[in-house]
């Protein structure tokens, strides 16, 4: 029927496999949110001197498994 079908199977990382993508992903994200801290300064002072209220709202989220997590947006409405 000319549908394109994919299958992946995961499995679970070793212990020290796991552990360093973790503090790979850790050092990662804070390096980019040193990089990006200038433009989320000023996308924060934008909101701020435009509209009353908060810079930020905060949302529920369905994470992984269902498991509900705090989300934070800039207002940008």
């Amino acid at each position: 029927h000319g549908v394109p079908l994919l299958v992946f199977h995961t499995t679970p990382a070793a212990s020290l496999q796991g552990l360093a993508k973790q503090g790979i992903d850790f050092v990662g994200a804070f390096f980019m949110l040193l990089l990006l801290s200038p433009v989320m300064l000023i996308c924060a002072l934008a909101v701020k001197f435009t509209s009353p209220g908060p810079v930020l709202f905060r949302q529920k989220r369905s994470g992984l498994n269902g498991r509900p997590f705090t989300m934070f947006k800039f207002r940008s409405m």
